[in-house]
């Protein structure tokens, strides 16, 4: 079947394939690797999903089939630490990461109800956490360190405080923009 065939029947088109024949390449030099500097161990587990992340931004079910297999661990329980473990995304995250302080300062600030507006803002549905553009994925954690700058936000590497429904506006909409191949501009 020709990749164009494949495309209109579902499949993966062809630079699809060759990247994830890549991937798999590296996940498999990965395994042995760190196997070969700590043995097979929980410890190893959590350091080859790290890794794994850390290289296409997610755990997509497929690495963690290849993982089990290369371990010979069953799925079931590399499925259990990657879904334990908050570091670890199941699912592809959006072009840009927002962090959403929950620490004492930001919570008592007002960030939860912050974080409900950004949810509501960018039509992201309750047990999700990226919007259905794949603009934007939002995460809570829990300090940002910039306390005296609560209710705190990072959006990929920039930090904004005093957030509120208005500012948040502002924010999302100049990441939009962004997206779209403008300039950033100021909030």
């Amino acid at each position: 079947m020709s990749p164009r065939e494949q495309q209109s029947n579902g499949g993966e088109d062809l630079q699809q394939q060759v990247s994830r024949d890549v991937d798999v390449a590296f996940i498999e030099e990965v395994i042995n690797n760190v196997i070969e500097s700590n043995g097979r161990s929980r410890k190893t587990l959590i350091l080859i999903l790290q890794k794994i992340q850390n290289r296409l931004g997610y755990l997509p079910k497929w690495s963690l089939e290849l993982v089990s297999n290369n371990l010979k661990v069953p799925l079931s329980s590399i499925y259990g630490v990657a879904t334990f473990y908050h570091q670890f995304n199941m699912e592809p995250p959006g072009e840009n990461i927002i962090q959403i302080c929950m620490g004492t300062a930001c919570h008592i600030k007002g960030n939860s109800e912050n974080y409900n507006f950004l949810l509501n803002l960018l039509n992201i549905n309750p047990g999700e956490n990226t919007s259905k553009d794949r603009l934007f994925t939002v995460f809570k954690v829990r300090c940002l360190g910039c306390c005296s700058l609560a209710p705190v936000i990072k959006v990929n590497d920039e930090i904004y405080g005093e957030v509120d429904f208005k500012k948040l506006r502002r924010i999302i909409s100049k990441y939009r923009t962004k997206t779209k191949g403008e300039s950033y501009g100021e909030i």
